[in-house]
């Protein structure tokens, strides 16, 4: 769209040219339409390479948004998986203590049971 822009003021540049033309020595008119066209070129190459510019800067702003949604997904997976690791170890150990309670409960039980025949056996 730019570029269509610029090429509507070198075509009015040359319009110009041609008005001032007219009424002016040949000479004149001559470098003053090609100080116009050169003028619309400088402009129309200023504007290319403002816009390679900005099309190279939002690569760029592009590129480092991915890096960092892929760095953030990496890191959640990292994440993710540690906290698998850490349910895992608590899986564990919460198995090791239900087994030590029960272990406990079977020895209190024994105890009971041995101490209930001893005061049965002192009765008796």
């Amino acid at each position: 769209m730019k570029f269509e822009m610029i090429m509507l003021f070198v075509m009015k540049c040359d319009t110009i040219a041609v008005k001032i033309f007219m009424g002016k020595n040949p000479k004149q008119s001559y470098s003053s339409e090609r100080l116009s066209r050169y003028e619309a070129e400088q402009k129309l190459k200023a504007i290319q390479i403002k816009q390679e510019q900005v099309q190279k800067r939002r690569m760029e702003i592009i590129h480092k948004r991915d890096e960092v949604l892929k760095r953030s997904a990496e890191e959640f997976k990292e994440k993710l998986k540690q906290v698998k690791m850490n349910q895992q170890e608590l899986d564990k150990a919460m198995e090791s203590w239900q087994q030590q309670v029960v272990c406990y409960q079977k020895v209190a039980n024994l105890r009971a049971t041995e101490k209930v025949a001893e005061i049965l056996s002192k009765d008796a």
